[in-house]
C-alpha cells in the first residue's frame, strides 16, 4: 500500500511515498470465498439448465418459417391430391421466388398471356404438335370471349375466332383445333339461356383469399396463406341466388370422377367468392365442353 506524500522540499522518494507491507493473512477472505464457492457450486444450479435451454432454443413453429406466405389454387389442388405433402411443399419452396406468378398465369389463365393462348418459346423450341392441354386452353379462351347475353350463329362463332387470330390472341394452327360445334351447343343449351336471363354476368373474375396453412398441408400452424385465383363466371339470377360456374374440358368416364378432381378448386373459389359478395352461394356447376353438359357440385 503506497500513501503519497507531498514534502516542501522534496529530495528522494521516501519523500514522496510511504509504503506499508500487509501480509495475506491479514486480508479478510470472506466474500471472495463466498464468491469462488458460488462458482463452483455453479454446475449444481438449476441455473446452469436455464442457460443450456436458451442456447439450444428452438422456435416452435418452425413449420410456419417454411410454408409459403402465397400460393395459387392449382398448387393447392397439386398439394391436396398429393400423398407426399410435405415434398411437394419442398418443391414449392424451391421454385416459389421465380415460378409462382407465372403458375397462376398459366394455370388459372389470365388475359395478360402474352401473344397467344400457348406458352411462349423461341421458335427453334417449337413442336408443331399442339398438345391436348393447349387444346383445352384455346377452348377456354373462346368460352371466356363469348358474350353471353348473346346468340350466336355458327358464322357469328366462326367470326369470333378469326378475331382472335387477328388479334394475335391464337395462331392459325391453335384456330384448327377448336370444336366450333362444342361452343355451338353451348350457345343453344338451356344453361346458356339461363346465363343469358342473368341480372348480372361476371366472367374472368380475378380474387384474392386467405386460408389457414393447417387446411392446405394438414398441420397445426394457424398462419394465413394468400391463395389467388379466377374465377371462369358467376351470375345473379332474378330470384337473386348467384351460380357459380367453372369450365372443364376433360374427358372422364363418370361425374364423381371430375368433381373428386376439381372440388378442391371450386370449394375455394365458392368462400372467396362468398367472403366478397357477403351472401351464400348455393349452387355450383362445372360445365363439360366435353360432354356439352353442365354438373352441378
Amino acid at each position: 500500500v503506497a500513501n503519497i506524500i507531498k514534502a516542501e522540499q522534496p529530495n528522494n522518494i521516501e519523500d514522496y511515498l510511504t509504503l506499508k507491507v500487509i501480509k495475506k493473512t491479514d486480508i479478510n477472505l470472506e466474500d471472495e470465498e463466498i464468491e469462488n464457492k458460488e462458482r463452483l457450486n455453479f454446475s449444481e444450479n438449476k441455473d446452469l439448465s436455464y442457460i443450456n435451454n436458451l442456447l439450444n432454443w428452438k422456435y416452435k413453429n418452425t413449420e410456419d418459417t417454411i410454408i409459403p406466405s402465397k400460393t395459387s389454387i392449382t398448387k393447392i389442388k397439386e398439394i391436396k391430391n398429393s400423398k407426399d405433402k410435405v415434398q411437394v411443399l419442398k418443391e414449392t419452396l424451391e421454385n416459389i421466388e421465380d415460378n409462382l406468378s407465372e403458375e397462376v398465369i398459366k394455370d388459372e389463365f389470365t388475359e395478360n398471356i402474352p401473344n397467344n393462348a400457348l406458352e411462349v418459346k423461341p421458335k427453334f423450341m417449337k413442336d408443331n404438335k399442339i398438345t391436348v392441354a393447349q387444346k383445352g386452353t384455346i377452348m377456354h379462351l373462346c368460352f371466356q370471349k363469348l358474350d353471353l347475353r348473346k346468340s350466336y350463329t355458327k358464322e357469328e362463332i366462326i367470326e369470333l375466332i378469326n378475331k382472335l387470330v387477328h388479334d394475335k390472341l391464337i395462331t392459325e394452327e391453335e384456330k384448327n383445333t377448336i370444336r366450333v360445334d362444342k361452343i355451338k351447343r353451348f350457345i343453344d343449351s338451356d344453361f346458356a339461356k339461363r346465363i343469358k336471363d342473368a341480372t348480372l354476368i361476371e366472367k374472368e373474375k380475378p380474387f384474392y383469399t386467405y386460408i389457414k396453412a393447417k387446411e392446405i398441408y394438414e398441420n397445426d400452424s394457424d398462419e394465413n396463406i394468400l391463395v389467388q385465383g379466377i374465377i371462369d363466371l358467376y351470375y345473379k339470377e332474378k330470384s337473386g341466388n348467384i351460380v357459380l360456374v367453372d369450365y372443364k374440358t376433360d374427358y372422364f368416364e363418370n361425374d364423381s370422377e371430375l368433381i373428386n378432381k376439381y372440388k378442391i378448386q371450386l370449394d375455394l373459389y365458392k368462400r372467396a367468392l362468398e367472403e366478397s359478395l357477403k351472401t351464400d352461394i348455393k349452387d355450383v356447376y362445372i360445365y363439360s365442353i366435353s360432354q356439352n353438359r353442365e354438373i352441378k357440385i
